[in-house]
């Protein structure tokens, strides 16, 4: 059976390695080469529109917040821009599509300034075009990153992002990814104004070539970000880490840390017969290493708002096969929803699943390219 499977996954593999380089070829270096062009003949910025708000704070904290909601503000959006105003935090709004005179109304009045722009490069390309208005615009002291892939919850939002705006650190993130490249999740940090002015951070900026590929956002964007702000930084905080969840699991019997196996994903779930006879000690071992090797945000979403009261849950966890519609179902009524549980599972039900997508977009879903 095991020589089988060994099989079966080689097969897979030799079928899927050229279809990977295929959809590159089709759907992600013609991306590349058409923001090549757009570079070349000087478009640099993909602003479309600039409104002054009403909410100021004159103390040199500021944050980026990032939106794609083109139709309303949704609860979770709103209860950022809430948790911003108590923080006493100047948000400049980056909205990657047109905003209606409604939205402009409601926006306006909750942020400091209102930047909207054609989407081009994504969140990492508005949080460029946003970093190089406010350098130009604002005497900045800390400036905080943040974008709406994720839904935010109440409790707890508002010390979240006095953390961010207060922090001592050169960096200051929520979360962090080890792999392939050790990197700062960039849905959700903050940085000194020494970093936002160095020269690896400015050139960065500067430099970034805003390509609408997802895999390009991610490789290019969010890793080459940490690749040019780390190495210089003084201190990372890290705000939720395994080794906050760790003094939490060491009363919990086997029987109890068994069963918050459905609260990681489920590539990432140990079998009972993996554990059996093993220690508690080794179990909560187990556990936390599963969770530590990849996007934590993903891997221990749950666990960090069981244990720490996580405010943040990202909106991709069924999208991208983490979790079945079941699971964040059972683990929301768990650990608490604070009355949107039906809006997140629409919210999911509507995004589907990637691997059922048509057949083109499933080979670009496997590469990461969508």
């Amino acid at each position: 059976m095991g020589s089988r499977n060994v099989a079966k996954k080689f097969i897979g593999k030799l079928i899927a390695t050229p279809l990977k380089y295929c959809a590159r070829a089709v759907f992600h270096y013609p991306k590349v080469v058409s923001a090549l062009l757009r570079r070349f003949s000087g478009k640099n910025s993909f602003i479309t529109e600039s409104i002054e708000g009403s909410r100021i704070f004159e103390n040199g904290r500021f944050a980026i917040f990032l939106i794609w909601q083109p139709h309303s503000l949704p609860w979770y959006v709103q209860n950022a821009l809430d948790a911003f105003a108590e923080a006493e935090i100047n948000v400049i709004v980056v909205a990657n599509h047109a905003l209606n005179e409604s939205m402009k109304a409601a926006l306006s009045s909750q942020s400091r300034w209102i930047l909207s722009r054609d989407n081009t490069g994504f969140d990492i390309g508005g949080f460029q075009d946003a970093t190089h208005f406010v350098r130009e615009n604002f005497e900045i002291d800390r400036l905080i990153y943040l974008n709406d892939s994720i839904y935010l919850f109440r409790e707890g939002l508002t010390e979240m992002m006095q953390r961010l705006s207060t922090s001592k650190a050169d960096i200051c993130a929520a979360f962090e990814n080890w792999e392939i490249f050790y990197h700062i999740q960039s849905f959700c940090f903050s940085m000194s104004r020494r970093v936002l002015d160095s020269s690896a951070t400015i050139k960065f900026w500067k430099n970034y070539l805003p390509v609408n590929s997802r895999k390009w956002a991610i490789d290019a964007g969010e890793i080459g970000l940490s690749r040019a702000i780390i190495p210089g930084s003084n201190e990372i905080d890290l705000i939720y880490s395994p080794n906050d969840i760790k003094p939490h699991l060491k009363d919990l019997t086997s029987s109890e840390l068994v069963a918050m196996n459905t609260s990681i994903p489920v590539a990432l779930r140990f079998k009972k017969k993996e554990v059996k006879g093993s220690r508690r000690i080794e179990i909560q071992g187990e556990i936390l290493n599963r969770i530590s090797g990849r996007s934590q945000i993903h891997t221990g979403g749950f666990l960090y708002r069981k244990f720490l009261r996580c405010p943040i849950l990202k909106r991709d966890l069924v999208y991208r096969l983490q979790y079945s519609i079941y699971d964040v179902e059972a683990c929301l009524q768990e650990l608490g929803h604070e009355g949107h549980i039906d809006e997140i599972l629409s919210d999911m039900r509507r995004k589907g699943i990637g691997t059922q997508m048509g057949f083109l977009k499933r080979i670009q879903f496997s590469d990461g390219i969508i």
